[in-house]
């Protein structure tokens, strides 16, 4: 069996960044700004290391995943858990209607060429890649045109005669493991072939409303721009220093017998945090 999975981003975060710069000054004591372009430089490195050291990302975002499988599936593993929305799933076999002609980013009417699918109110997608928009198909106008609501997932944007409009799969058909970022269909596995998943994943960060990254990992990124703050001026390789009479110094080097080049207290961090190597 081979599964493989792509993500698009739909709509970024503002910022990646797990930490500020003002509390990490204050963390290290510094109030003067001489530093800052090296401090804006460091605090996205870090951010970046950790994503990286644990095969994710960990600011909110929505993303579409898409999944192609050559058979049946048990389970969709998103990409950025914890799942906060999922706006619509498209599973295979399902026919994509196109747009009649095109709409605007305000339009609240979406013009099909043939009936829509679908008890009242239902969601829909729009588009694809980048584009894609999700709405809420309300009510039938006339003929095959809706009256819709747009911009569901945070994506109103305008679409072009033609563009493809698929039915999204009911939500009471699946199930959401929100913080291990898993859906299962409620009758059984997925189908081969294509499966589309967008949704809203992962965490807001510091500086956010309603900030709800853990702790530990902005401990994490802190702990890592220490490291890096207090070794801009000595030789990374230095293994020890000294002279009789006077104080030793040893530094960190890296982990024996690892190639990661995060500390190990940080690295002992994020071992909860780290995806496995699903896809």
């Amino acid at each position: 069996m081979a599964t493989s999975r792509t993500t698009t981003t739909i709509k970024a975060a503002s910022t990646r960044n797990l930490t500020t710069i003002a509390l990490f000054k204050s963390m290290i004591g510094k109030v003067e700004t001489n530093s800052d372009e090296y401090l804006n430089w460091a605090v996205r490195a870090a951010s970046a290391a950790l994503d990286g050291a644990c095969r994710r990302v960990f600011a909110r975002e929505s993303l579409l995943d898409f999944f192609r499988a050559d058979s049946c599936i048990a389970a969709l593993v998103l990409s950025r858990p914890p799942i906060t929305n999922i706006w619509a799933i498209i599973d295979p076999g399902i026919s994509a209607v196109a747009l009649a002609s095109a709409m605007d980013a305000s339009q609240t009417t979406l013009p099909a060429t043939v009936a829509l699918t679908g008890s009242f109110p239902f969601k829909a997608v729009l588009d694809a890649g980048a584009s894609l928009e999700v709405v809420t198909v309300l009510s039938l106008q006339s003929g095959t045109t809706y009256n819709v609501a747009r911009g569901v997932n945070g994506n109103a944007v305008a679409h072009a005669s033609g563009a493809a409009c698929t039915v999204a799969m009911d939500p009471a058909l699946y199930e959401i493991d929100a913080a291990a970022g898993i859906v299962r269909k409620i009758d059984g596995a997925w189908s081969e072939g294509a499966t589309s998943v967008l949704y809203t994943g992962g965490y807001l960060l510091p500086g956010d409303t309603n900030r709800d990254l853990p702790w530990e990992l902005e401990d994490a990124a802190l702990r890592y721009m220490r490291y890096m703050w207090f070794s801009r001026e000595r030789d990374p390789a230095l293994r020890s220093a000294g002279e009789p009479g006077l104080s030793n110094q040893t530094w960190w080097i890296g982990p024996p017998g690892e190639s990661s080049n995060l500390p190990p207290d940080v690295e002992a961090i994020l071992v909860p945090y780290r995806l496995p190597l699903t896809y």
